[in-house]
Formats: structure tokens, C-alpha cells, sequence
């Protein structure tokens, strides 16, 4: 009983971590300088990104910051952003897919995942390429992809 309940702990654990890591996004390619203000320079892009809600990026953007060490090559460090509302990261986010703006200025987003959903996704990665070779439609959600419709989930590829 022990083992089964430890067990159904540690997934709900994990259940909640993975949530609180959906308010957050991470952004890449913006160029690093000294002395800048991070918050300030998401709060810009985030206003170029989405127009309509742009006089509401300084209340939404709780953090913004960016990962790591600086690099002594030169390349610049992604920034993790911590909205304080989800609906408006979620707007984000889908407003990023088709974004000019971020093209031209060579700009991304991605969701920032949680260190077990990385791992899930790293098993994941081979069955998926094989699957976009193959012409199937894949897509990732988190811990699992789906390929036609169907879900995988890392456990089921060890």
C-alpha cells in the first residue's frame, strides 16, 4: 500500500509542478546588453507581439529575467517570463505563431517546460522523428506527443 500510494504522490506532485510552469514562456534571440533592464525590454517585444494588450504587459509580466550564467562565447541567454495572469500568456503564445514582428527581429518563443517534462520529451524525440519521417502529424503537449491523434506518453517508449 505504501509503494502504490508513494507512487500516486509522486505523480500528483509532478501534476502540480507542471502546472505552474504553464504560466511561464521562454524567450530567445534577444540580443544582451550591459546594464539593461530585462523587464523592460520583454514588456516592448510583448507590446510589438500583441498591440491590443499592450498597455496591460506592465501589471501582466510579473517577472522576466534571463537563465543562467552569462556566456563567454558571446551567444545570448534566453529569458524566462512569469506571467501574473494565464490568459494573457496564453495570448502570448498564440499570437507569437504567426508573429512578423518576431521573424524579422529573428525572435522566439517557447513554452518552458519543467525538468521531468524535458526528460519525457527527450525519450519522446526518436519515435516522433520517426513519425514526421514517415508524414504522420505530430505535435507535443507537454509530458506526451501525439502522433495521428494518438498519445504517447514517455513511459510507454521505454
Amino acid at each position: 500500500d505504501l509503494k502504490q500510494t508513494n507512487t500516486i504522490l509522486k505523480e500528483e506532485v509532478g501534476v502540480c509542478k507542471r502546472y505552474s510552469w504553464r504560466w511561464t514562456l521562454k524567450l530567445h534571440g534577444v540580443q544582451e546588453k550591459d546594464g539593461e533592464d530585462v523587464h523592460g525590454v520583454v514588456i516592448n517585444i510583448l507590446g510589438n507581439v500583441v498591440p491590443d494588450i499592450s498597455e496591460r504587459m506592465e501589471e501582466t509580466v510579473d517577472i522576466a529575467h534571463r537563465l543562467g550564467p552569462r556566456k563567454k562565447d558571446g551567444t545570448c541567454r534566453s529569458i524566462m517570463i512569469l506571467f501574473a495572469f494565464r490568459r494573457y500568456r496564453d495570448i502570448v503564445w498564440q499570437s507569437a505563431r504567426d508573429c512578423k514582428f518576431l521573424r524579422v527581429n529573428k525572435l522566439r518563443f517557447t513554452e518552458a517546460l519543467s525538468p521531468e517534462d524535458r526528460v519525457a520529451r527527450e525519450k519522446l524525440w526518436p519515435l516522433v522523428k520517426k513519425a514526421r519521417d514517415e508524414g504522420k502529424k505530430t505535435s507535443f503537449r507537454r509530458s506526451f506527443a501525439l502522433i495521428d491523434g494518438k498519445r504517447f506518453n514517455y513511459a510507454s517508449v521505454k
